[in-house]
Order: C-alpha cells, then sequence, then structure tokens
C-alpha cells in the first residue's frame, strides 16, 4: 500500500515538473508593440481614430500577422495613428509620449515603423535629431526590451527617385547602426511591386492593400524569427 503512495507521489511530482517545463518552454505570453502610423494602424481593432475608417481601401500588416503560426498566441499592441510623425514625440513639438504609446504595454520587443509622414517635411537632418531622441526613448524607458526599426516604404516612382527621401532612410540606418538594433528593409521589400499598394486620391500609392500587408507580414515574420525570436520557443 506504501509503494502505491509512494509511486503515487513521485507520479505527481514528475507530471507537475514537466507541465511547469513546457509552460515556461513556451514563451506565448510575449508582448510585442508595434508603433507607427497609418500603415501600422489597424482598421479593424480600432483602437485609435475610430472615424478613420472611410480614408482609403488599406490593410495593416499587424493583422496579417496576428494570422500566422505562433503570432496569434502573442499579446500585441497596435499602436499605430493615421497621420503620426516622429516628430510628435519630441520635446517642443510633443503631442505623445513614449510612456503613453510604448512603455505603459511592458513591451519585450517594440517595433518602429516611422518616417513616412516626417519625409513630407523635406527635413532630412531635423528627421535625424527627432528619430534618434524616439529610438533612445524607448530604450532608456525599456532597458530590457529588443527593438527592431524599419524604414519606411513608399510606391510612387517618383518618390523612391528622390534623394531626400533616400537621405531619411540613411538617417534610419544609422541610427540603428550606432545602436547596434536589427532594421526591417521595408522599402527595398516593396520595390517594384506597385501591386502591393492602394492608389489614393492624389495618386500616390502609400497604404498597403490585402496583398501588399500579408507580402510585407511574411517577410516582417522572417526578420522576427531570425533577429528577435531567437533563444524562444514559440511554436
Amino acid at each position: 500500500m506504501r509503494s502505491h503512495k509512494t509511486l503515487t507521489i513521485v507520479l505527481l511530482v514528475f507530471l507537475t515538473t514537466v507541465n511547469s517545463s513546457l509552460m515556461a518552454a513556451t514563451d506565448t505570453s510575449l508582448v510585442i508593440v508595434f508603433l507607427g502610423d497609418s500603415i501600422t494602424y489597424s482598421r479593424i481593432e480600432s483602437v485609435h481614430y475610430d472615424d478613420w475608417g472611410n480614408y482609403g481601401d488599406w490593410e495593416s500588416y499587424v493583422d496579417y500577422l496576428k494570422l500566422k503560426e505562433i503570432w496569434g498566441s502573442l499579446k500585441i499592441y497596435n499602436e499605430g495613428i493615421p497621420a503620426d510623425m516622429v516628430q510628435c514625440f519630441y520635446p517642443g513639438y510633443e503631442t505623445q509620449t513614449v510612456e503613453q504609446r510604448v512603455t505603459q504595454h511592458a513591451p519585450e520587443i517594440v517595433m518602429v515603423f516611422m518616417g513616412t509622414n516626417d519625409w513630407k517635411l523635406q527635413n532630412p537632418d531635423y528627421f535625424e535629431t527627432v528619430y534618434r531622441y524616439l529610438i533612445q526613448t524607448i530604450s532608456e524607458q525599456n532597458p530590457k526590451a529588443q527593438i527592431l526599426l524599419c524604414k519606411f516604404s513608399w510606391a510612387n516612382v517618383s518618390s523612391r527617385n528622390n534623394s531626400v527621401a533616400l537621405d531619411y532612410l540613411s538617417k534610419i540606418q544609422m541610427v540603428a547602426n550606432e545602436m547596434n538594433l536589427p532594421i526591417a528593409d521595408v522599402w527595398n521589400f516593396t520595390e517594384g511591386h506597385s501591386k502591393y499598394f492602394v492608389k489614393n486620391e492624389i495618386g500616390e500609392f502609400s497604404h498597403l492593400n490585402g496583398v501588399g500587408a500579408d507580402a510585407v507580414a511574411n517577410y516582417l515574420d522572417s526578420i522576427f524569427r531570425k533577429h528577435l525570436f531567437g533563444g524562444r520557443n514559440l511554436n
């Protein structure tokens, strides 16, 4: 009788240990914040700007990421706001804070997909200042979080030949190099693929359609797996 009790206790301890190990090995509580503008913004979630629904027929790459293996079980915060700019976080112009948009979520990974709207100001040097400030602030407030930077995309041919746009992209690369951060080059990934974009009322290609959102989601998924998911068992 005693041996049966001992065996039962041993089995319970073993099963508890195995269960705990499996739970620890599967890191499905991972918190990811996507900080961006209307390209990131999800009309499905409508967290910000509920009245923005009729502006164009674009889709969010974040929504497509959630459909992929693993992603549906992660804790994702979509902090994309239409017309958002990097300078909105800069002292003197500040209309929002990193605390509000990023830090309050206690992220383990932050992806920054911004710069499209700032580029229209045609001032690369100023952009470098405000962009570096934003990324440094995210890093200081979230010292344990991994940060992924993205080169914004714009499908209009004249824009792709615009030296100012390329200057802006070089500033993003510069900050990534300085802070030793991984970067997703969405600009080059979408090169030559106008089919990925929605043409808006002034003839420019800026927002992703369903095909483009899915393609960019696949690309970003590969970047996350290569640079950010290492050492995590998310299967």
